[in-house]
């Protein structure tokens, strides 16, 4: 097999799997995206407002070394939820690669979703089930 075909295949498996990589070749650099893409989504989620709880949903987000999110976020429907998700879901998709890249290690504790969500005091927030 020629050099150059050898290396079309891999661009292509790659991009067929879906499989993100990082491009900085630095674990600090990569540190740097993973906080602005954090920081940007807490700036659009922060300006999210509700008016009942019936419009409040949640979506996992983060992505542990050992799977499963790190948390989840509660945000109103009436936002523009097609921009948020989608920075929801690169940001965990990015975090996975970094863990992978990089040989992160975590906790491994599963994160369950919030009981309920409601709207207080114009926010979306996660809402805990009271003890017995």
């Amino acid at each position: 097999m020629r050099p150059t075909f050898a290396l079309l295949v891999l661009l292509t498996a790659a991009t067929v799997t879906g499989c993100e990589t990082l491009g900085s070749g630095s674990r600090e650099s990569d540190e740097q995206d993973l906080r602005q893409r954090r920081e940007q989504i807490q700036l659009l989620l922060s300006s999210a407002a509700c008016s009942g709880s019936a419009e409040c949903r949640y979506t996992a987000f983060g992505s542990k070394p050992c799977g499963g999110p790190w948390e989840y976020l509660v945000y109103p429907a009436t936002m523009d939820t097609v921009r948020f998700l989608a920075m929801v879901k690169a940001y965990n998709e990015r975090e996975d690669a970094y863990n992978r890249t990089w040989g992160m290690m975590s906790d491994c504790m599963a994160v369950g979703p919030p009981d309920s969500v409601a709207c207080i005091d114009g926010r979306c927030r996660a809402v805990a089930k009271p003890l017995p």
